[in-house]
């Protein structure tokens, strides 16, 4: 079972990994797959400014609202509540720095 979801029999969640390899860690442990930003289904980063998140930030996915990046304390977060169920996701989409800092 994964932190994140209950992968159906035979599946495993797939987590794309920018980079917060530290927190995927217990997930892929328990039977996730880190996978290319392009075929996971979830993204997440600990910072919005490192080269791996500006490149999806600047990607035609991202700006056609087609991949959402979230910050890697949402997995911090599953993991103390030991459930993704009760976690709100939408407290972790992590913008672009020009959005957190108020910009165009």
């Amino acid at each position: 079972m994964s932190a994140l979801s209950r992968p159906e029999a035979g599946s495993k969640p797939v987590y794309g990994m920018v980079l917060t390899i530290m927190c995927l860690v217990s997930t892929v442990g328990e039977g996730g797959e880190v996978v290319s930003w392009r075929t996971a289904q979830y993204l997440f980063s600990e910072d919005a400014a490192s080269p791996d998140t500006l490149r999806i930030f600047e990607s035609k996915d991202y700006h056609r609202k087609k991949v959402t990046v979230f910050h890697s304390w949402f997995l911090r977060a599953c993991e103390r509540r030991e459930s993704a169920g009760s976690v709100p996701i939408g407290h972790y989409v992590l913008p672009p720095v020009c959005v957190q800092n108020g910009g165009p």
